[in-house]
């Protein structure tokens, strides 16, 4: 799915998710945009009630890409707390803990 395909309907939160982790995990990193991901994700997370661990997860890491550290731990703990048998959303959670921590030493 293409940005574009998105302006023709309202976008589910699937469909903004979607869109926000390939702007935040692309393979190619020139195709990687941080900062236009994060306005994606805080809508998945708004239009899914904040009840969805993936969309969670992603809105996670928008915002430590970003810089937004606490925000990141904050709504990575909620992710692991929809999903707590994933291990990859609760090493992300643990890893920026720790490097919030590390920040404010």
């Amino acid at each position: 799915m293409k940005l574009a395909d998105l302006t023709q309907e309202k976008p589910t939160a699937n469909q903004l998710n979607s869109q926000a982790w390939e702007l935040l995990t692309a393979k190619d990193e020139k195709l990687r945009d941080a900062k236009r991901a994060l306005p994606l994700a805080r809508e998945a997370v708004k239009l899914s009630e904040e009840d969805d661990g993936n969309i969670l997860d992603t809105l996670a890491l928008a915002l430590h890409e970003n810089g937004e550290l606490a925000e990141a731990v904050r709504y990575a703990k909620m992710a692991t707390q929809k999903y707590p048998g994933r291990e990859e959303i609760a090493k992300r959670a643990k890893d920026y803990e720790e490097e919030l921590a590390k920040s404010k030493k």
